[in-house]
């Protein structure tokens, strides 16, 4: 996550020194959340303590959403941008997955049931092929922009729709991957 939106802030945002020191803010934020969160697994399993570090992971991560489509909805309409602004709907959605592991252990207190597992897998693999996949290919659509490829718009548009349906289907794959039997 750190490496990409780094590369996406620095590629896709205007120079703006207030901008750029927030993302710095950001950044060292989730940095140090990341290693108490991970202090406190390693000390005591998953609980409130950890899930308080993952709420906090997920604010602070929405803010950065935030923060950047604030400034990117000000420039030129792009394939690249369309495909960033994918990858970031996917990336908050992701965090649904991570959410509802709360109130999955709270209530049930089921780490090992059904749905934590379903929220877990929820979790990666949205975060997975979708921020991760579409993030990568907005680099690479931004890398044919500045190179002056010309791209069909009809080709791009339906290439987008296969690839973000595929995403949502293939949820159920890697779920019947860990069920096979069911």
């Amino acid at each position: 996550f750190m490496a990409l939106s780094s590369l996406l802030v620095y590629t896709f945002l205007p120079e703006d020194d207030q901008l750029r020191k927030k993302h710095r803010i950001i950044f060292w934020c989730i940095q140090i959340l990341i290693v108490l969160d991970i202090c406190s697994l390693l000390l005591s399993g998953y609980n409130f303590v950890s899930m308080g570090f993952d709420v906090a992971l997920c604010l602070c991560i929405g803010y950065f959403i935030y923060i950047f489509l604030r400034v990117y909805k000000n420039t030129e309409a792009s394939f690249s941008g369309e495909l960033i602004k994918t990858a970031l709907f996917f990336l908050a959605f992701s965090f649904c997955g991570l959410l509802l592991l709360i109130p999955i252990e709270l209530l049930f207190s089921a780490k090992r049931s059904i749905l934590y597992y379903l929220g877990t897998q929820f979790f990666l693999h949205f975060s997975y092929n979708g921020w991760f996949t579409f993030g990568v290919m907005a680099l690479f659509f931004r890398l044919f922009e500045n190179r002056g490829i010309p791209l069909n718009r009809q080709k791009f548009n339906l290439f987008k729709k296969a690839m973000t349906i595929a995403v949502f289907f293939t949820y159920f794959l890697s779920i019947y991957w860990g069920y096979p039997g069911h």
